[in-house]
C-alpha cells in the first residue's frame, strides 16, 4: 500500500567489518535482499497500525513528519543532470518515477544515487499529533 501511495524506493549501501582473527581485514558490502525489504515493510506497517489504533482511541501520539524536502532544488538539479525534469515543487510521485528509471538505467550506481537523494530529503522529526489534528506524514515513506 505504501508503494501505491508513492513511497520512495531507495537503496543506500551499507558495509560491515570483516575480521581475520582479531584484525580488521576490510569491509564488505551488505546487499539488500527480499528478507530485509520484508522486515522494513513490516516495520512501517506496524507503525501505521499503531498510529491508527491510537488515533481511534483518541490518544495523543507522536508522528514522524517530513512533509517535503527543504532542499528539493538540489534533488531537481540532480535529476536534471541525468536528463529528467522534476516539478518546481516537491512531488513524491515524480521523484519515485525518476528513481525507478535511474535504477533501471544504471543498477550498479543506484546506491550512490540513493545516498545523494537521501541527504537533501532531510530527516524526519517526531511531532505531537493531537486528536483531530493532522500531521503531514513522511515524504519518503508515504
Amino acid at each position: 500500500m505504501r508503494h501505491q501511495r508513492r513511497a520512495l524506493s531507495l537503496e543506500t549501501l551499507q558495509t560491515r567489518p570483516v575480521f581475520a582473527g582479531n584484525v580488521l581485514a576490510g569491509f564488505e558490502a551488505d546487499r539488500p535482499n527480499s528478507a530485509k525489504r520484508l522486515i522494513e515493510d513490516l516495520m512501517v506497517a506496524a507503525n501505521g497500525v499503531n498510529a491508527r489504533y491510537l488515533a481511534g482511541k483518541i490518544f495523543h501520539r507522536y508522528a514522524e513528519s517530513s512533509a517535503s524536502p527543504k532542499a528539493w532544488n538540489r534533488i531537481a538539479g540532480l535529476a536534471a543532470e541525468r536528463g529528467t525534469t522534476l516539478p518546481a515543487e516537491p512531488d513524491a510521485k515524480a521523484l519515485k518515477l525518476f528513481l525507478i528509471a535511474a535504477k533501471a538505467a544504471a543498477p550498479t550506481g543506484f546506491s550512490d544515487l540513493s545516498l545523494t537523494v537521501v541527504k537533501p530529503l532531510g530527516s524526519g522529526e517526531y511531532v505531537p499529533e493531537l486528536p483531530g489534528a493532522r500531521v503531514a506524514g513522511h515524504f519518503g515513506l508515504a
